[in-house]
Formats: C-alpha cells, structure tokens, sequence
C-alpha cells in the first residue's frame, strides 16, 4: 500500500459520522450563535392626552394598517397614527411622503399630509418591548400590529390600552376561518365596543357557508349596525401601501368606521 493509498483510508468517513456532522450543522453546532439581547421592558402605562382608537387585525392580510392609515386620513385634521409591530412587520414603511428621521424615544416619524405617523425603528420580540408613545395632543390611531394573544399574555401598555379601551376597530377578511376569528377578538375583548370591518367582496355575494359563520357575538355586532364592508382595492393588494393617495371609496369607509367608533371626544373627521 503506497503513502497516498494510506492517506486516503485513515481520512476516510462513515455515513454515520457525516449524518452526524450534518445534523450538528443544522443545529448552528459550528457557526458563532450571536445571543439575543432582549428590550427591557417598556413602562405598562400609557395616558394619551387626545381621542385615541385602536386597530386590530384578526387575522393575517385583512389589511389593518391600510385602513389604520386611511382612518387618520378620514380624521379630517392633524392626525397620528401608531404603528406598533416590529420593524421587520411594518406596513407603513413607504407610506410617507417625508421621512422626519429617529425620535429618541425609538420611533421612526414620517408625514403623509396632515398624518404624523409613528413606527418601530426596532426588530421587537413581543409587544412588550413596544416604546412608550410620544407626548403629543393629535387624536390617534393605534395600529396593534401583533397577534391579540400575543398583545394580552404578556404586561405592556398595548394590554393596558387594549383591555381599557371602550372601543376597537377590528378587521379581519370575508372568510369562514376570517370570522371566526373575529368572534375571537370579540370574545377577547368584552369591555369593548368592537366595530368590525370585513374586507372582501360585497356582502350580498358572501358564499352562504361565509354569511353561516357568524357566530353569537358577531351577530350582536352585525345587529347594532357595527359590521361595515371594507372595499378590496386590486392596486393596493398588489403593491401595498406608498406615498400615491388612498382610494376614495377606502377613505369614505374609514370614515364611517370612526363614526361607528363613537370617540368621546370625537376625532376631528367623525361626524355625529
């Protein structure tokens, strides 16, 4: 056996040692892990100095943070709205037309006409690492931006704001699961006034199995008149929110969602 026929067989490797060398990879065995540095966690108490609402998405592509922004527009004045998922979760990140640069409260600012918007400049780990608000008198739109159970399982000023708020606009899609999870917002949030908002099709042309989904406190929404269609927009599905305006027939739905809000005191744009 020559020197190089030698080499070849003690540098030899079974399958069962490169399974378990691929497996070890695949577990981050032989990269440098870089530790996750948690937020601390921000103050529980939140006391807005003007008419706020809150937003919610019930589910996922029910488009939230398109209708938060157009109920800021519908305010009819000076406006904020709050964008509060992570960084990496932002559906304002283009809405814009003038980006205000980093508050130091850790907010990105931007305008978009007399809309002060407000979004993460941080990838959060849960809502409760959620900076405080600014200080600021403009009626305000909250954009929840996570998953209501992730909001209510953990202390933060999002629950707090959440469990205490007399009224939430909550969107979810003209789907069977859509309104089922709507029914579980509702159940979630029995102190509020939920004012529901369904984006799809026109009612009347709801499948049967969809309209059938409804479930008890749904229905009571649906009687007290609180359960509006959202216009499904074919442009904004496809390229999300930018800095071009908002459809009008968005707007005017955003409109009687903050009707239905009934803010005491009422937003600017909320007409009795």
């Amino acid at each position: 056996m020559n020197a190089q026929t030698s080499t070849a067989t003690r540098s030899a490797v079974s399958v069962a040692e490169l399974r378990r060398a691929w497996h070890a990879v695949q577990e981050g065995q032989f990269r440098p892990r870089r530790a996750h540095t948690p937020q601390a966690p921000c103050s529980t108490s939140w006391t807005p100095s003007g008419p706020t609402v809150a937003v919610l998405g019930a589910t996922g592509s029910c488009g939230a943070s398109t209708t938060a922004l157009a109920v800021a527009t519908a305010a009819g004045g000076p406006s904020r709205l709050i964008e509060c998922a992570t960084l990496t979760a932002s559906g304002l990140s283009a809405a814009a037309t003038a980006e205000l640069g980093a508050h130091p409260s850790g907010w990105l600012q931007g305008r978009r006409e007399d809309v002060l918007i407000e979004r993460c400049n941080q990838v959060l780990m849960c809502p409760g690492e959620v900076p405080l608000p600014t200080e600021s008198d403009l009626p305000t739109v909250v954009d929840i931006g996570w998953e209501l159970g992730q909001v209510l399982t953990g202390p933060s000023w999002l629950s707090e704001h959440l469990l205490a708020a007399p009224t939430v606009i909550v969107l979810t899609v003209a789907t069977v699961p859509g309104l089922r999870r709507l029914e579980s917002a509702a159940a979630l949030l029995p102190q509020a006034r939920i004012v529901a908002g369904v984006l799809g099709s026109r009612r009347r042309r709801w499948p049967r199995e969809v309209s059938g989904a409804l479930g008890h406190l749904s229905a009571a929404i649906d009687a007290r008149g609180d359960l509006l269609e959202v216009p499904h927009d074919a442009g904004l599905a496809v390229r999300g929110l930018d800095s071009t305006p908002l459809p009008a027939p968005l707007i005017s739905c955003a409109a009687r969602l903050l009707n239905h809000a009934e803010l005491t005191p009422p937003m600017k744009g909320s007409s009795r």
